[in-house]
């Protein structure tokens, strides 16, 4: 997981990643001392004690080197990684503000362009250094060699291989340290004031220094030429790797289709590479494993809640049953949001693991787990043996 911020100025704070491996392999390729700050969590999630760590470790050093020994103004959603934070740990000159409920994707600047405009630089540049080996053979077979010889965990994208965590790391930091087309400062900037959080005399000074020029409302999807320029990539790729004996490591198991499509399913597809990990069937596989994982820490004789799955209606039903009131799916949902909040308020941290896998089971039910969208894997075919 990735934390980025920055200042209504259009200054970007350091990047600070969270992984699950306390000193992942490819840190060896790096002396072991990767390239930006980064801390290892079980399920690789920010939760209070990461929070804590990024506002001394990253946070509050940034604002000493630009700003001084000043009180700094700190925004963040109502996240539960973000609530209740040990005022003890906390610096008396840092304030924090939380955005209303349900209000983050409107106020927050970073979801106005400066996320989307990230992923599509790092799946870009991702591509480019692919195809940068792929595109001569000389150099390409001896990425194959050396890859071979290379430790498990470093057979990263110079080898043809897939992305590691120094990989990913590089290449987002050659995007957010460059103020250049994925991370400009005055693009930083025109977010704020479209997320409305500047005051009048703030926005005046913006005017005046880039124009009324602004970011399109809520633009969580990629432009046109960024798609176009993705496919360009992604074509050139796919001409290359369909004349090689070999694939590299990165498409093992699989070969590019040389299917045609129409233009429109090629910009649906990329569109949906770039936010795939904000897919509802990948966000829910990932929260259901990373719940479960966290469910097994704390794993007790005698469970706290019943499972789901053998819950039967006459379990807490009298001998002479009464008619319920049908219950909608979103009533039941809230009805599960009220309860989390009561064990969040009351500290119950273990019961609230074990509440929201029950929970996310009844989401599960709701969910319809066949999607007809276009995604990546349309490119992708398993080999026919």
């Amino acid at each position: 997981m990735l934390m980025m911020a920055s200042s209504a100025a259009g200054k970007k704070l350091p990047l600070f990643m969270v992984g699950k491996s306390k000193k992942p392999e490819c840190f060896h390729l790096c002396g072991d001392t990767p390239p930006m700050a980064y801390l290892h969590q079980a399920n690789a999630w920010f939760d209070r004690d990461v929070t804590l760590h990024w506002n001394n470790a990253v946070l509050w050093p940034w604002h000493l080197e630009h700003h001084g020994n000043v009180t700094c103004l700190l925004l963040l959603d109502n996240c539960p990684a973000h609530a209740n934070l040990d005022k003890n740990k906390l610096l008396s000159k840092l304030v924090i503000l939380f955005f209303p409920t349900n209000c983050t994707s409107f106020l927050q600047p970073a979801d106005m362009v400066m996320i989307a405009c990230l992923k599509v630089g790092y799946k870009a540049n991702m591509l480019r250094r692919l195809l940068a080996i792929c595109d001569d053979d000389s150099l390409y077979q001896e990425a194959l060699e050396a890859g071979q010889r290379a430790r498990r965990g470093c057979r990263g994208l110079d080898y043809c291989g897939k992305v590691h965590l120094l990989d990913a790391m590089e290449i987002c930091l050659a995007i957010w340290n460059k103020d250049d087309t994925y991370a400009m400062e005055d693009s930083i900037r025109r977010c704020w004031r479209k997320a409305g959080l500047l005051s009048i005399t703030e926005e005046a000074d913006l005017e005046n220094d880039i124009g009324r020029a602004s970011v399109r409302q809520k633009d969580k999807v990629i432009s046109h030429a960024d798609c176009m320029e993705l496919c360009n990539l992604f074509t050139q790729l796919q001409c290359k790797v369909n004349n090689f004996d070999m694939l590299p490591p990165a498409l093992e198991d699989c070969y590019l289709s040389e299917q045609q499509c129409t233009n429109y399913e090629f910009m649906k597809i990329i569109t949906n590479w770039v936010d795939i990990e904000d897919d509802i069937h990948v966000v829910e596989d990932d929260v259901l494993k990373a719940i479960v994982d966290l469910e097994q820490e704390y794993t007790t004789t005698t469970p706290l809640l019943p499972s789901f799955d053998d819950f039967a209606a006459t379990m807490y039903v009298d001998e002479e049953p009464q008619s319920l009131p049908n219950v909608s799916w979103m009533e039941c949902i809230a009805a599960c949001d009220t309860i989390k909040q009561f064990l969040s308020g009351k500290n119950m941290e273990k019961e609230l693991i074990q509440f929201e896998t029950f929970q996310h089971k009844i989401r599960v039910k709701r969910i319809d787990a066949a999607t007809s969208q276009l995604s990546i894997k349309s490119f992708f075919q398993p080999k026919m043996t």
